[in-house]
This record gives C-alpha cells, structure tokens and sequence, in this order.
C-alpha cells in the first residue's frame, strides 16, 4: 500500500511538473490576449473561456484548489460576460494564476511578462520591483536574488521604455542605473517622479565619489548603491526602504483609531473609480453615514467612551460589507461607503440591511449599555454629471436629509428636493392587519411621501377614486371585497386604473400569482417580507412614475 501511495505521488507531482509547464506558456498567450484589450477577436474570446475551464477542471484533479478556484472565478466571470468587458478582471486573475506558479517556484527567473495592461495591485506578494539597467548581468543577478526572497521583479535594459514600463506595471520600487547609453537615470528619474512623486527610487552605479553621491541623493533618490555590490547587503537595504515605505502607506490609508481607510486614500479611490467608470465601467454608488447623537454620548460617558464607539461601528460595518467596497473614515463620526459595481438603488438596499442589524445590536462600555444609530444618504455616478468631490457632497446632503427626518434612516440622493419645490407623491396601504400596515408606513417615512391607510376592500375603492395616490401597497386576504377584487375594479375605473399597484400576500401557488398579475398589478411581494425590500420595490415603481 505505502508503495502504491508513494508511486501515486510520484505520478500526481509529475503530473503537476507538466501542467506547470504547459501552464507558463499558456499564461503568456493569455496576457498576449488581453494586452489588446477592446481589439480581442470572438476566437480570441473563446480561448480564454477555454484557458479558465481547463484550470478549473485539471488543477483541482491534480489538487490544485487555490488555482482551481481561480479557473472556476474565471470562467464564471465569462459565462454571460463579455471579456472586453471584463479585462480588469481577467488580468487580475491571470496574475493571481503566475504569484501561485511563484510559490511553486515553476516561473522561469528570466521570463518577462509583456504586453500587461493591468496593475498588480491586491496581488499578495511581498513587492514589485522594477530593475533597471544595462548590463544584462546584473539584471539576472538581481533578478534571481529578490525572486529568491518572495518579490515580482521586472526587468528593462532599455531606459527609454521605463515610462510604458511603469504605466501599465507600476512597480513598489525602481531599482535605477546612472550611466546607461539611451538615457541616463536622472533623465529616467524625472520621468519616474513626473508620474509617481512618491515612488521611491535608488540607483545603483559605478559612479563612486563624494560628488556623485552628493549630487543622486540632491536627486530625490531614497538610496546611492554603488557597484560592486554584496547580492545580500543590497537586499536588505532595499527592504528596509519598502518597510519605511509600507509603514508610511498603511498611515496615509488607514485610520489608526477605526481601522477604516482614510479621508485621503478615499479621494484616490474616488479617482480610480470615476476613470474607470468613464472608460465604460459600471456605475459605483457611495453612501455617506454619519454616527446618530454622537456628541451627545461623547459628552455623556467621555472621549474614551467615543473612541469605543467610532472602533466599534467601523468595525460592525467592516464586516458586513463585501470584499468590493470599502469604508473610509471621512472626519469625526463621518464615515464613507465606497460601493464599486452597484446601482443607487442596491447601494441603498445593502445600507438598509446594515442599518436594520446595527439597531438591534446592544454596545457595552464599562457597565453602560447602549446602541448606535446611523443615518445614510446615497449617491449613484453618473458618468459626465458627477466629480469626486460633487458625489460626496451630494451623499452628504441625502444624509442631513436622513437627519432632518428623524434619524437612523437612508435617504437616497434621487429621492430628496433639488432646490425647487415638487409634489409629493401618495401611496396607500390596503390591509386588516392594523400591526403590518403601521409598520409599512412608518418605514415610508423616510422617502418623502404621503401614506394614508385602508382597512378593507370597500374603503381601498373608495379612498382611491377620492385621493388617486400615485401607489397602492394591496394585502389579498381583506374584509369585504378581496385583494383581487379590489385589483379588478381599480384597473377597470378610468380614473384608476394608471395606479401602480404592489401586491403583498402570504399566498404562494402560481395559479394566484399569474392571476394577480393578469389583473394588471405591478408587482408582488410575498410574506413575510423585509421592510427594506418593500421599500426599495416602492421607491422603484414611483421612480417610472
């Protein structure tokens, strides 16, 4: 049996040896694909789908699962996507494939990767170096000496394509030569810091006197080497400069206190977001929350009490958002919602959610027991109308419209006045249950509209020829006349019958279903229901009002 096991391994790791092999080629035709971007061809597309499945399928054979299971992302992503749409995406998890192939030590040392048009960022590896020089010895050398320590190392003899370079592979350091034939490393320098002032920058040359030193630290390098160099001192200089630079990132990111990113990597993010919106992207949302009395407990039980509140709610919303968005701490009890790839009205939704599970949670600080409040205001991009700065103001006035209604609410931006006066819309609620229709039209409160009630079947007629609301919120099971009563005699009145109509019901066979909507309703929502999923329904049908 330990024989047989043992010839079993031999058998799966030479098995893995040539998928690995066959892998590495493969990668760099896919990285060729995507590399022309809208130009991809329908064949080109289909080996792609192709490329995704056969990951999939051989590397969890082989057990593989963590290549496996970008095989599988991928070609989920493409199943009824476009790949031009997607090439964001599918770069990311091309590259996510060739950090894997790194672990595994299987990625030729002196293998380039041309043509990527991607970035590596979010890729887990230790940093990016960029090396630059033309002595192709100590490219290898030092090519082999950081991929030995866990690093993606690129490498260029040439100066005079550092800025395609660093435009589609912007490294974490640039390892710089002084004295190069087609450029110098200070012209290659300026070009660096022309695009990434922050980018840190160390040369490394034969230039050896005080003056030259002198003159490439004036320079704005964070580091003179000079050659011959000791492979290991070399290396462990420049993770000290990554370390400094790590260190003085996560500070510029994140929010010591809340853990939350910062007001200023927001303003970034923002700008990431609205290129790529701008280049065809789908649309993003941000919700703007603001922490409900916080000065009030902050007077209460003390700053020390405060901190355990803003540490606290981050924390809350930190996990229950998805791996997509990302919460910044804006200033005080401000906080910001980035949202990528959702509409205003999913934004508002997923808010909702967390603002439900907030309220019903009990905070404890030092014996006192108490829970935290928010209220929200939402804002959708819209591609040429909006800026960076314009979509939070305008998130920040949905919120103050939040406040201004009474607080732990969310306020979506479309929904509140624009400077100019506008009629309210009306929406009536048509159910027995007394408990369930309070409870509809205390969560209407907040989108700006006018609710009344109806208790029975012959009332809703009635009160809807008088009122004409805009909306009808229709129970089925009603005293009188039943909800499809009260449905066909609305939709065969002339002054009736343009009423959107939501049907809200316990019953669940097709047949009633199919007849609801036969009788001219717009919807239907079966019980029990969330509030925040009615709501959203109704904000959407008085939207296409």
């Amino acid at each position: 049996m330990t024989s047989d096991k043992s010839r079993m391994e031999r058998l799966m790791e030479k098995a893995r040896e040539s998928f690995y092999e066959e892998l590495e080629k493969k990668l760099l035709r896919m990285i060729e694909i995507l590399s022309k971007g809208k130009d991809i061809d329908e064949s080109e597309s289909e080996e792609l789908k192709r490329f995704f499945h056969s990951i999939k399928g051989t590397a969890a054979t082989l057990g593989l699962s963590e290549l496996a299971e970008i095989g599988l992302n991928g070609e989920e992503l493409l199943e009824d996507q476009d790949v031009v749409d997607n090439i964001e995406e599918l770069t990311f998890y091309i590259f996510k494939i060739k950090e894997k192939l790194s672990e595994y030590n299987k990625i030729p040392r002196n293998q380039a990767s041309p043509g990527f048009n991607g970035t590596y960022t979010n890729i887990e590896h230790r940093g990016m170096i960029l090396i630059v020089d033309d002595d192709p010895i100590i490219l290898s050398l030092l090519e082999s000496a950081f991929e030995d320590e866990g690093y993606s190392v690129g490498i260029l003899d040439n100066p005079l394509e550092i800025e395609d370079a660093i435009d589609k592979n912007p490294p974490d350091i640039v390892l710089l030569d002084v004295v190069m034939p087609e450029m110098d490393g200070y012209e290659a320098l300026k070009i660096i810091k022309s695009k990434y002032q922050d980018m840190p920058v160390v040369f490394i040359t034969g230039r050896s006197g005080i003056e030259d030193r002198i003159k490439g630290l004036k320079a704005d390098v964070d580091d003179y080497i000079i050659k011959p160099f000791n492979v290991e001192e070399l290396v462990s200089r420049i993770e000290l400069i990554l370390k400094r630079y790590n260190r003085l990132k996560e500070k510029l990111i994140y929010d010591q206190l809340t853990g939350a990113h910062t007001r200023q990597y927001l303003n970034e993010r923002l700008e990431e977001e609205f290129a790529r919106y701008e280049r065809g992207g789908r649309p993003f949302s941000v919700a703007f929350l603001d922490i409900d009395r916080f000065k009030d407990f902050n007077d209460t039980y003390g700053h020390a009490a405060g901190d355990y509140v803003l540490k606290g709610f981050a924390e809350f919303i930190l996990n229950s958002i998805r791996k997509s968005d990302s919460l910044y701490r804006y200033g005080g009890e401000e906080f910001v919602l980035l949202m990528p790839d959702t509409s205003e009205i999913q934004a508002m939704l997923a808010v909702e959610r967390i603002r439900e599970e907030l309220s019903k949670k009990t905070f404890n600080f030092e014996g006192h027991e108490f829970k935290i409040t928010f209220s929200a205001g939402v804002k959708e991009a819209e591609r040429e109308a909006d800026d960076p700065q314009g979509i939070i103001r305008q998130a920040d006035r949905a919120m103050y419209a939040a406040k201004e209604a009474g607080r732990n609410r969310v306020v979506i931006y479309s929904e509140i006045e624009k400077g100019k006066p506008k009629k309210r819309k009306r929406v009536m609620i048509v159910d027995d249950e007394n408990v369930i229709a309070m409870l509809i039209k205390s969560s209407m409160r907040d989108i700006g509209v006018d609710v009344t009630v109806a208790g029975d079947g012959d009332a809703a007629v009635k009160k809807a020829v008088e009122e004409k609301p805009d909306l009808i919120i229709l129970d089925l099971m009603l005293p009188k006349m039943s909800g499809f009563e009260v449905l066909e005699s609305l939709k065969s009145k002339l002054e009736t019958k343009d009423i959107k109509v939501i049907v809200v019901s316990s019953k669940k066979q097709d047949e009633d279903i199919a007849k609801v909507f036969e009788l001219g309703a717009d919807d239907y929502v079966r019980k029990p229901f969330s509030i925040g999923e009615l709501k959203m329904r109704v904000i959407k049908h008085l939207n296409e009002i």
